[in-house]
């Protein structure tokens, strides 16, 4: 049985949209959001909202929601708890996992500084936010390492080289 997730892009950017629309941002993220649940033997039907967006607005997201007032690469909004998500095989479908945002200023300048292509920067940005989406964390050592490596692991089914090296 094939499943279907569904990836809903919002631009408000006009960065963001001069190299692709909507409907083109939905088409790439879809098979790397597609990746991560495979790779995690998830086989329900999942959605996920993407806003890209520019340092200004993430940076007020961030200060509202995070109480840090500065602009960063990506935020994730998890729509699921610690239970539902260990129950996740059993819920019905489609399931909305949470919203995603990225900052294109941001991640731009991070690939510069980084000598890291863009759009593998980005593909790695939202990996590690679909995994927060999906209850992974790096507060702790152990949970980070973990992370680490089933973010690397991911990107390399992508041919795209560990990010931390």
């Amino acid at each position: 049985m094939q499943i279907t997730s569904n990836i809903l892009v919002q631009i408000d950017y006009s960065l963001w949209s001069s190299w692709h629309s909507e409907e083109d941002w939905s088409v790439f993220f879809a098979p790397i959001f597609q990746g991560v649940l495979s790779l995690l033997n998830i086989t329900k039907s999942l959605e996920v909202s993407v806003l890209l967006t520019n340092d200004k607005c993430i940076q007020e997201m961030n200060k509202q929601f995070r109480d840090k007032d500065k602009p960063t690469n990506v935020l994730s909004f998890p729509q699921l708890s610690a239970q539902e998500l260990a129950n996740i095989q059993m819920m019905q479908q489609p399931i909305l996992l949470g919203d995603i945002a990225m900052s294109f200023e941001t991640i731009q300048k991070e690939s510069l500084e980084q000598n890291k292509l863009f759009m593998n920067h980005l593909t790695h940005l939202f990996v590690h936010s679909t995994l927060h989406l999906l209850g992974y964390d790096h507060v702790q050592d152990e949970d980070a390492n973990m992370m680490e490596k089933l973010e690397t692991h991911i990107l390399s089914k992508l041919n795209i080289s560990n990010p931390y090296q």
